[in-house]
């Protein structure tokens, strides 16, 4: 099991943000729990990719909401998702050139990303999106 576990300290409370926080970090978890398991490098590919893409849908939905309520700080954000981004699709072209294992210092970088994302960039925006009525 990861180190992190959604919980209400994480939410930002807009229902679908939070339903996606949660998916993402069970999916880690699901990441985590193959890679101790053991699982061949096929299955780990294919939850690799499953979350890469959940991380770029979950982007666009929130960056949809900042730009569509002009939230100030929107560039700022859509840096931190931008390196992120790049830095899993690294992880998953190594990974699938053979040139990268899946371990626990990969899953452990991401599961702190994002729960250092959430605590701090997305708690910025929850109480200006929360004014503008969105929940």
């Amino acid at each position: 099991m990861l180190d992190i576990v959604w919980d209400q300290s994480y939410s930002v409370q807009i229902a679908e943000i939070d339903r996606q926080h949660q998916k993402f970090t069970a999916m880690l978890d699901m990441l985590f729990e193959a890679i101790e398991a053991g699982r061949s490098q096929e299955v780990l590919a294919g939850i690799l990719s499953e979350l890469v893409a959940y991380a770029v849908y979950h982007f666009d939905t929130e960056e949809q909401l900042l730009i569509k309520h002009h939230y100030p700080e929107f560039g700022a954000h859509q840096k931190e998702h931008e390196a992120f981004r790049i830095r899993i699709l690294e992880f998953q072209r190594s990974f699938v050139a053979g040139k990268e294992t899946l371990t626990h210092d990969v899953v452990k970088f991401m599961t702190h990303w994002i729960a250092e994302h959430v605590m701090n960039a997305d708690m910025k925006y929850a109480p200006f999106l929360n004014a503008r009525g969105v929940f």
